[in-house]
């Protein structure tokens, strides 16, 4: 008997799941630009769809907006100017060697270039040897008033021995963040910010999607 319950309490949840498949059909909720595009597992774009958010000189039409809910969803105490600041993608920081040089896939600075903060994106890539020991070093040499290294993946785990050497998050001298805790809730914070402008708000909830 317990047996036949579960199996009828499975039923009506793949039924119930099937009809609101077929009405998000019918709505055209199904229809998603990211998954037409096919850019779920290519690192670049999300960086570049990422930057383009906390962009204040952006095209979205909400100047810091994002980028000030950003600082917030990450607990960064970091004091950047969120009106004034610019924002990178693959910034080059020069021939890599064992201490220095590479591409940081999201850069966002003040003005005057005296803070930063730093985003290594992983969606599948693995880490690359010392990569976020010279992307610390960088930071520590560039940014006089400070600056917040991030290691942003799907899950929020750590890099690995090979790329951090020396550095400790206890520390403060990085932050492991993920799309699942960090960039979702932003993101969905986003779009209840941008509620006057529909196809700002549309795209990111595609995003999300």
């Amino acid at each position: 008997m317990e047996l036949e319950k579960l199996l009828s309490e499975v039923r009506l949840i793949v039924e119930k799941d099937k009809q609101q498949r077929e009405e998000a059909y019918r709505r055209g909720e199904l229809y998603n630009v990211f998954n037409v595009l096919g850019v779920y597992n290519q690192e670049l774009m999300h960086s570049a769809f990422l930057a383009t958010l906390l962009n204040p000189n952006a095209d979205h039409g909400m100047k810091d907006a994002f980028l000030k809910a950003f600082l917030a969803c990450n607990n960064v105490s970091l004091q950047i100017d969120t009106t004034h600041a610019k924002v990178e993608t693959e910034h080059t920081i020069g021939t890599v060697t064992d201490t220095e040089g590479g591409r940081i896939d999201i850069l966002v600075t003040d003005a005057d270039n005296s803070r930063a903060i730093i985003i290594e994106n992983k969606i599948w890539a693995g880490d690359k040897s010392r990569q976020m020991t010279r992307y610390h070093t960088f930071g520590r040499q560039t940014y006089k008033d400070g600056f917040a290294l991030l290691y942003l993946t799907l899950d929020g785990h750590e890099p690995s021995e090979g790329s951090i050497g020396e550095l400790d998050s206890k520390k403060n001298d990085y932050r492991c963040i993920s799309y699942r805790d960090h960039i979702i809730p932003w993101l969905q914070q986003c779009a209840q910010l941008a509620f006057d402008k529909s196809r700002v708000r549309e795209v990111i909830v595609q995003y999300i999607n």
